[in-house]
């Protein structure tokens, strides 16, 4: 697991990870902006197929509070599913969660390099 700093908001890699983490108690659901997904949920049916089976592996421990997580993140998060928009998806090594955000508004990437500052705008 990542060393989780309370003074930022993340970014996650994985759906079926992220929302094991989030009860697992590394992270808060307040810290998360959003997830890169590698599903490809495009109608309601798909959503909750990926949460059945998700539910009987990654989150047996507590199915029921990760459905809720996950339909909280899916509903009123960023959910970006590169599948669907551009049919790929990032494989490989990387880390659960990307620091995005730190209090003050500043974005940083995960080796704490300034990304932009919040008085800047963005074209």
């Amino acid at each position: 697991m990542n060393n989780i700093n309370p003074d930022c908001k993340y970014i996650g890699t994985s759906f079926s990870l992220c929302v094991k983490s989030i009860i697992d108690g590394e992270i808060d659901l307040a810290q998360v902006i959003g997830i890169e997904a590698s599903t490809k949920i495009i109608h309601p049916v798909d959503l909750e197929e990926v949460i059945k089976q998700y539910k009987t592996s990654y989150w047996e421990e507590d199915p029921d509070k990760a459905e809720e997580i996950a339909r909280d993140i899916y509903n009123n998060k960023v959910f970006y599913q590169p599948r669907v928009q551009y049919n790929y998806y990032v494989c490989g090594v990387r880390p659960l969660w990307l620091v995005i955000e730190r209090d003050n508004g500043d974005w940083f990437d995960n080796n704490s390099k300034l990304i932009r500052k919040p008085d800047l705008q963005l074209d």
